[in-house]
């Protein structure tokens, strides 16, 4: 069906925007085969950063990208799903070779056991149940090694959305499966065909499973904002496309000419909740939060494939829960700024979730920004995100008015509350994955 819906665009308030949607699915990825229980998926094809195949060089510190695959899975609660993935181009050594899920995690249930698979000759087939959600990357050939996990199929499996919200609503934009393009916004100077969304208070953007949603999302001092469901965001250019900044000028200029487009983008929210989507394609940090309150992610992937193409980035915000969630990026995974010398960043907790670093950046980084010098309010969070996060990590703190790191060894750091820890709830008033007592993630460090 199609869905129009008044939108908030340079001009004010657009009279009715369509939304393309494509009747037949995007020609995905010609490598991988998945299906569940007989039924083919689709397989999408992203960018992902080339250093892990090819290593960089002096005259290339940007890196060619490379072609990396995922595919979401939708499970019946309380139903096992067979999934059997096949190979479609082979060689010798992946005919041979046994295939598992990575990683396994520190607390939770462990991936599902794969096994080799009946299939035609040459193309390899590998099979396992999933009964419960999960995202894991299907390494074939390799042990916990960097070029075969870049390579590997990424696999997303949540339940079946029992609750979506209506399709016509007043508060709700939806996005049923197919291909939509969001209004043109040449104001923003955004990357590749130049798309967003402004996001209003009180609303819920809903992706169905099976849209692409082209564009940004971008916020200004809004509240009670949810953008959920188990559709794809392509911030800057749709799965399988040329990136804008590698199809016609050299891969060095995407530190200054590709840099425009962040999947969301809010600045000042309050009462922000992040679900389930999916993130690719973006140019700039995928979401950034920036002086934020009450944000709430959960089970957001996120594939990143550039340098600066972090994976959430927090900047002066507080009360932040990230749970449940995957994070490859080809800069800093997660990344907690301070970029007001008003507002403290503080009370962010990152659990049960799989960072992916790449080429750049780190695993986890805390920080100063735009000559906002580091503080005890940053120490604070530190102590308090990595109590939450390992019990064993090494953090890196930089200053960004001397341009260089320091080290710091944290071992299972007491709690730091910082100045405004009154305004912190309690476990039972806030949100209940803080109830939840797990103090670890799992981690997938290249």
């Amino acid at each position: 069906m199609s869905i129009a819906k008044a939108l908030k665009t340079d001009e004010g308030i657009a009279r009715s925007s369509h939304f393309d949607l494509a009747a037949a699915p995007l020609k995905q990825h010609d490598v991988y085969t998945v299906t569940v229980d007989g039924k083919e998926q689709t397989v999408f094809t992203v960018l992902v950063d080339g250093g892990a195949l090819a290593p960089p060089t002096t005259t290339d510190p940007c890196r060619q990208p490379t072609n990396a695959s995922f595919v979401l899975l939708q499970l019946q609660r309380s139903q096992t799903a067979k999934v059997v993935v096949s190979l479609q181009q082979s060689d010798v050594r992946s005919q041979e070779a046994e295939a598992v899920l990575r990683p396994a995690p520190v607390c939770g249930p462990a991936p599902p056991i794969v096994r080799r698979a009946d299939g035609k000759a040459g193309q390899p087939h590998w099979q396992f149940d999933v009964q419960v959600p999960g995202r894991w990357v299907l390494e074939i050939g390799g042990r916990f090694e960097q070029a075969t996990l870049a390579a590997g199929l990424m696999i997303f499996a949540e339940y079946i959305d029992d609750s979506p919200p209506p399709e016509v609503a007043k508060s709700v934009t939806y996005f049923a499966p197919g291909v939509h393009r969001l209004p043109l916004q040449p104001s923003w100077h955004l990357d590749g065909e130049g798309r967003g969304m402004q996001l209003v208070n009180n609303s819920v953007v809903y992706l169905a499973p099976g849209a692409v949603v082209l564009g940004s999302l971008v916020g200004n001092y809004v509240s009670n904002v949810t953008v959920r469901g188990a559709g794809i965001l392509a911030a800057a250019f749709l799965p399988k496309a040329a990136a804008p900044c590698t199809a016609a000028t050299p891969a060095t200029s995407c530190r200054n000419n590709c840099s425009a487009s962040h999947g969301i983008f809010i600045d000042g929210g309050r009462n922000i909740t992040i679900e389930g989507i999916t993130i690719v394609q973006a140019t700039n940090w995928n979401v950034f939060l920036k002086s934020a309150s009450n944000v709430r992610i959960d089970r957001l992937k996120i594939v990143g494939w550039k340098i600066y193409n972090d994976g959430i980035d927090l900047s002066s915000s507080d009360d932040v829960v990230i749970a449940d969630s995957f994070i490859r990026s080809d800069d800093d995974s997660v990344s907690i700024k301070g970029t007001d010398r008003n507002r403290n960043a503080e009370n962010i907790i990152v659990r049960n979730s799989i960072l992916f670093n790449q080429a750049h950046g780190n695993c986890m980084e805390v920080c100063a920004y735009c000559c906002v010098p580091l503080c005890p309010a940053c120490m604070c969070l530190a102590d308090t995100l990595l109590c939450h996060f390992v019990d064993r990590v090494r953090a890196q703190l930089r200053t960004s008015s001397q341009h260089h790191f320091r080290q710091q060894r944290v071992l299972a750091p007491k709690r730091k509350r910082g100045v405004n820890s009154q305004r912190w709830p309690s476990a039972g008033q806030r949100d209940p994955l803080h109830q939840h007592r797990s103090a670890h993630a799992s981690v997938a460090k290249l």
